[in-house]
């Protein structure tokens, strides 16, 4: 979650959609008011700060760079949002991306086999992809992307794949050029091949995704 105070506008980062190259810019050229630690190697005074929302509004009160993002919770979804942080920030617009739902699935995929990875709980390591989709089924982007029914959802949803297009959006809210240098890519696992039988049982066993992928795409002019 990347807060930008002054311009009224919160970033909920979905995984794998280059909020990480997001952040690094945002840090390698002075423009965050906060650093952001790994929640493992933060302090227990750190931890309390991000268990407790009211720090946030605190902090805006007391911080004297509003004009910098502030950098909260990482990967904060819409419902843990609106049940935990809304009511603390106030009437801020929301910002998110969404990645082709396949390409999103290859992309955790991907990182998975890295033998640096230890995430045994997605049993991905030397598992081949049609297996993986199984284990994985219950990481939607619509679980971290939609609202509960009756909340309120994100604002602004742009497509991965329109990036240019939410930079350009994010660049005339928060005035000033973002320059973005991919991070976290996986350049040493190569792609799965994958057969049209198995692409299609995917579409339909994700079609919630692809409504939504599909429904935030944009003219490419706009």
């Amino acid at each position: 979650m990347i807060i930008f105070v002054k311009q009224k506008l919160v970033i909920l980062e979905n995984t794998k959609t280059a909020t990480t190259s997001l952040v690094d810019f945002l840090r390698e050229n002075n423009l965050c008011a906060n650093l952001r630690l790994g929640y493992d190697s933060a302090s227990a005074k750190q931890k309390a700060i991000w268990e407790d929302p009211s720090f946030f509004y605190n902090g805006f009160d007391n911080h004297v760079e509003l004009e910098k993002a502030f950098f909260g919770v990482k990967h904060t979804d819409c419902k843990e949002y609106n049940k935990n942080f809304r009511s603390y920030i106030g009437s801020f617009e929301t910002f998110s991306l969404i990645r082709e739902p396949l390409d999103w699935t290859i992309s955790w995929w991907r990182m998975l086999q890295d033998d640096h990875q230890d995430w045994d709980e997605y049993k991905a390591r030397n598992a081949p992809f049609e297996n993986f989709i199984e284990t994985f089924e219950n990481n939607r982007q619509t679980f971290f992307l939609l609202p509960e029914e009756g909340d309120p959802p994100i604002d602004h949803i742009f497509q991965y794949e329109q990036l240019p297009l939410a930079i350009n959006f994010l660049q005339d809210r928060l005035g000033f050029n973002i320059n973005l240098e991919y991070k976290n890519v996986n350049n040493r696992t190569e792609k799965p091949i994958i057969s049209n039988e198995l692409i299609e049982k995917f579409k339909i066993t994700f079609a919630d995704e692809y409504n939504l992928w599909n429904s935030v795409r944009r003219n490419d002019k706009h």
